[in-house]
């Protein structure tokens, strides 16, 4: 039963990935609301 051991480690990264990438929607979508984007970058 070896695969199963590797398919669960195979889907920890995409997990991991799938976390942070929420965190970083959540926290560009806080900045976009603190600095509004009108284009006077």
């Amino acid at each position: 039963m070896h695969w199963h051991k590797r398919l669960t480690v195979s889907r920890l990264p995409l997990a991991v990935m799938g976390l942070m990438a929420e965190i970083a929607w959540v926290a560009l979508t806080r900045v976009i609301g603190i600095f509004p984007m009108d284009g006077n970058m």
